[in-house]
């Protein structure tokens, strides 16, 4: 009997991210580092976050390339390399 096994496209796993490493009262430039992502095949990466906002409290905008993010919105790893997701305080 010959038996064959197939590798399979495991799919990647996450989780919610919390950054809060940046100082009051100044603009953060978001980076594909501030999100959890892991796939056990090798050469996969992060090809883009979503940013949810059915729970999204906070005391400022969440900004993509200069205007502020009102609905849930895609953000590819190329845009966040380029800084193009901020998120500026209220009174900044």
């Amino acid at each position: 009997m010959t038996m064959t096994v197939s590798a399979i496209n495991d799919a990647p796993t996450t989780e919610a991210s919390t950054v809060s490493s940046f100082d009051e009262n100044t603009t953060n430039t978001f980076a594909a580092s501030d999100f959890s992502f892991s796939d056990v095949d090798s050469g996969d990466t992060l090809q883009k976050i979503t940013v949810d906002f059915s729970s999204f409290t906070m005391n400022g905008d969440l900004k993509f390339d200069g205007t502020a993010i009102t609905t849930d919105k895609d953000v590819t790893l190329a845009e966040l390399n380029l800084g193009k997701l901020k998120y500026i305080p209220d009174g900044k």
